[in-house]
């Protein structure tokens, strides 16, 4: 009988604790729901939940033209800008005026193979470049100058600057010998912690356009939950979920197969590229199925709640989209970025989305139907083939009628 009273009292201890962590996670959680948005007699534009649009065309020398923005920050009044595909970090004014790459191509102890990512230390504003081919992470100053190379001991495929300083390096899930896909560096190059528990299994498929790390917010592929690293601690925080129709089941996420099934001729929608703003602004992309339609959307959250995704604002499937949404928000691979320096966002146009867009992108052009006299401006001065840069501000929130 004493046994049983004390396995009882042990089962009421840790049932008792259980449900107090779960309720203290889902505590501060943020349910994001792109699933009952408001109507509007018709689609609305992107461009009118922004406020405060400026338009910047980059100024580069022959040698450094852009191909890809694949990602952009700002620091100290300088665009930092990765191009994907040359896999360069370059860097401009304000103004979109070329100022210089930051570093350089070579196996030099200050050079990098490649720039595979960057992240800027908000705290020092040192520039970070990850070097996949190198294993390392090469460190510049504000003024673009070398400070050090740190070696790395994990392979990744992104990476993050935490609020600490330490440096967070994502791989995709794809080794199977570890169980965490984020191993966390100090500035020494010592691994001090590693985060992101993963589930392996044989029907695992490398993505690039699902699972993110965002400086110190991460979601898993698949997922549609976002995680904030907290180190030193057992468990990250889960801060926010995301809701939209059709939406791949949190159960199946370490099933990669269930999701690219050519069998299945009811896919399930995935989530994107994610971005957070202050006072509650999000943007993402996930993927939708419209009728014989599917893509990636633009999703947005104002600050007063209301949320705003492919049911009640103009997307890419066909007769439903505008300049706006070619030119800047046609995931996965469009970049979203948010600036606390500024408290701007960044998006910049895609060439090659903008390719298939191109006919339609022109025929509005000639039309003179584009939104923002500004941007129909520049378009008509410009090769579409050269990547533009919109800078915008979110309001607060959309009168309805």
């Amino acid at each position: 009988m004493e046994r049983i009273c004390e396995f009882l009292i042990c089962y009421v201890i840790l049932f008792g604790c259980s449900k107090s962590e779960e309720s203290n996670e889902f505590m501060n959680t943020k349910l994001i729901d792109f699933k009952n948005v408001k109507n509007f007699d018709s689609l609305i534009s992107p461009r009118d939940l922004m406020k405060d649009v400026e338009y910047i065309k980059f100024n580069t020398p022959d040698e450094f033209k852009l191909t890809s923005v694949s990602k952009i920050q700002e620091m100290e009044n300088k665009l930092i800008v990765l191009d994907g595909k040359n896999n360069i970090l370059i860097a401009f004014d304000s103004n979109g005026n070329y100022i210089a790459q930051v570093g350089k191509i070579g196996e030099g102890p200050e050079e990098y193979k490649e720039a595979s990512d960057f992240d800027i230390d908000q705290n020092s504003n040192i520039i970070n470049i990850f070097s996949r081919a190198d294993h390392a992470i090469l460190q510049f100053d504000s003024d673009l100058k070398f400070l050090k190379k740190i070696k790395l001991k994990n392979w990744a495929s992104q990476f993050g600057v935490l609020e600490s300083g330490n440096l967070a390096l994502y791989s995709y899930l794809g080794e199977e010998s570890n169980k965490f896909n984020i191993s966390i560096y100090n500035q020494s190059g010592e691994v001090i912690d590693q985060k992101m528990m993963v589930n392996p299994s044989k029907n695992f498929i490398p993505l690039n356009y699902s699972g993110f790390i965002n400086k110190e917010f991460y979601t898993y592929p698949l997922s549609s939950k976002i995680y904030k690293i907290k180190e030193n601690q057992k468990e990250d925080s889960l801060v926010y979920l995301i809701d939209f129709p059709n939406k791949f089941e949190e159960k199946n996420i370490f099933d990669h197969g269930s999701y690219i099934n050519p069998a299945d001729k009811i896919k399930k929608n995935i989530l994107s590229k994610f971005e957070i703003g202050d006072d509650g602004e999000f943007l993402c992309y996930y993927e939708f199925r419209e009728g014989l339609s599917n893509g990636y959307t633009l999703g947005v959250r104002l600050s007063s709640g209301e949320t705003f995704g492919h049911q009640n604002m103009h997307h890419a499937a066909k007769g439903k989209g505008d300049v706006f949404v070619w030119m800047f928000f046609t995931g996965p691979y469009s970049i979203l970025s948010y600036s606390k320096e500024s408290e701007f966002y960044y998006a910049a146009s895609n060439i090659d989305v903008v390719a298939v867009y191109q006919d339609y992108i022109t025929q509005r052009i000639k039309e003179k139907n584009v939104k923002d006299i500004k941007l129909l401006n520049l378009l008509e001065d410009m090769d579409l083939e050269e990547p533009v840069l919109m800078k915008f501000k979110l309001k607060k929130y959309i009168r309805t009628h």
